[in-house]
């Protein structure tokens, strides 16, 4: 499975990094430039004057990782070194039990695509579900499923973190066993209650289904 949105939102950094001279002209070769400038630079990524541009980035390495070979060739170990990090990093900003700040829209956009990215990346494709595990991603991944956005939006929010954490996990022991270990199965009952993704519930119930499942 492979979990394709538009942008949700729209911004510009003002300032001038390798993030956005790769939006500019985003191609597979100079990926890894991206990747570890975001792994060398995490505060700077999340910033206020960048986040909007790092979520885009992200968007961008999602929708190129839907392609089998791309992502086959970007499972190197850098991806998921940055979208482990800085999962890691929006996950503490955003909760749970967070109180929203003025900046909060934009944490949920660059949450929802990081997610996207983690999901597509996965697909089908053990080397990078590996790296995912080595690099903390595994854990990050179980703690955003509390987030309490995904409870307050099922779509995307809800829907992007299930989903990454069905294709994480699928026919991947090792990955599965340390979703476990982080208290993932908790969220997955929640989201099947019948009030526990209000509306949007129909097209999350799937993700979480297919997911205990595996």
């Amino acid at each position: 499975m492979v979990i394709s949105t538009k942008a949700q939102r729209e911004g510009d950094a003002s300032s001038d990094t390798p993030v956005t001279q790769w939006l500019d002209a985003p191609t597979e070769d100079s990926v890894k430039t991206v990747v570890t400038y975001m792994l060398e630079h995490p505060s700077q990524s999340i910033s206020s004057t960048h986040i909007v541009a790092t979520a885009k980035a992200f968007k961008q390495l999602a929708d190129m990782c839907r392609d089998p070979d791309v992502r086959t060739r970007l499972a190197d170990g850098a991806l998921a070194a940055a979208s482990s990090l800085l999962l890691e990093r929006v996950v503490a900003e955003l909760g749970p039990g967070t109180e929203q700040s003025n900046g909060h829209a934009e944490h949920v956009f660059l949450l929802v695509q990081v997610l996207r990215c983690i999901c597509n990346q996965s697909a089908d494709t053990d080397a990078a579900r590996a790296q995912l595990l080595e690099h903390g991603g595994t854990a990050a991944l179980a703690r955003a499923l509390n987030i309490d956005d995904v409870w307050r939006q099922p779509v995307p929010v809800a829907q992007a973190a299930f989903g990454a954490v069905l294709n994480v996990s699928l026919d991947h022991k090792l990955c599965t066993q340390a979703l476990v270990d982080a208290c993932a199965i908790e969220p997955h009952i929640s989201a099947l209650r019948v009030h526990g993704l209000g509306n949007g519930a129909h097209s999350v119930w799937p993700l979480v289904c297919s997911s205990l499942d595996n």
